[in-house]
């Protein structure tokens, strides 16, 4: 889904423990819904290349394209793996998705600022 562990994930979902079974359950929510909009309609961009002049590093990156945008410019994806993925992206609209992924993620929040010590407790055993 990602390239870096803090890129999206933990952009969207922060750095709290979510250890009980409600948490788990609204955390599902939220990659469920995060990975078909990050990799469809969210741009992003490669790193192409690095080189250094004395103390400074410079880096080029190539122009912003979706995950989805570069599987179909690829050369070694075959049509009907393309095909699959036009009809996939066509049965996605980005807004519902946002909205989603906002309404999970008020789910993640809500349950994580609701349990209590004894619930985690219990989980545990």
């Amino acid at each position: 889904m990602e390239q870096k562990n803090s890129q999206y994930v933990r952009q969207f979902v922060g750095y709290a423990r979510y250890d009980t079974t409600e948490e788990f359950e609204a955390l599902r929510e939220v990659y469920r819904v995060l990975c078909p909009l990050l990799n469809l309609f969210y741009p992003s961009t490669k790193l192409i290349a690095k080189h250094r002049e004395n103390a400074t590093i410079h880096k080029t990156y190539d122009t912003p394209q979706t995950p989805f945008s570069r599987v179909l410019a690829s050369p070694f994806v075959s049509l009907t793996a393309k095909e699959q993925l036009s009809a996939l992206k066509a049965g996605y609209d980005p807004v519902v998705l946002r909205y989603n992924l906002d309404t999970a993620l008020d789910k993640l929040h809500h349950a994580h600022s609701n349990k209590t010590l004894i619930e985690v407790l219990y989980e545990k055993e």
